[in-house]
């Protein structure tokens, strides 16, 4: 797992939008685990990936 630098997180439900460090969260993301412990932020992201022998291309 790597670790990148969190620089702002923009949720807002009404309008659908959700942003991670400006840019949009993929349709592909399924859990977003926020923490706040000891004075520093951190944020779990799950994304889904799909690998198969065959594309559906």
């Amino acid at each position: 797992m790597r670790t990148e630098k969190l620089e702002s997180i923009y949720i807002d439900v009404e309008k659908d939008i959700c942003q991670l460090n400006g840019e949009e969260i993929g349709s592909n993301t399924s859990e977003l685990h926020l923490d706040y412990e000891n004075g520093e932020w951190s944020l779990q992201v799950t994304q889904d990936r799909i690998l198969a022998t065959h594309s559906d291309e």
